[in-house]
């Protein structure tokens, strides 16, 4: 039961600090990302993170390919 318990933790733990990762990405990999998704078909996943470029990164290029993209 301690195991499972400890499991839980660590899972949920890492889960918990995931979105934090994805707040260190520079505009330039978040608009990779972006790209890739939509090259992938996960047009929802792409609009998130040009969305999130552009509210994130106004003064970035990267912003205006965003907004285009």
């Amino acid at each position: 039961m301690h195991r499972f318990l400890l499991g839980f933790a660590v899972i949920a733990l890492g889960l918990a600090s995931a979105p934090a990762a994805a707040q260190t990405l520079t505009p330039e990999e978040r608009f990779e990302l972006g790209q890739k998704h939509m090259r992938r078909g996960y047009y929802q996943k792409a609009m998130e993170q040009f969305s999130a470029l552009r509210n994130l990164n106004r003064e970035s290029p990267y912003s205006v390919k965003a907004e285009l993209a």
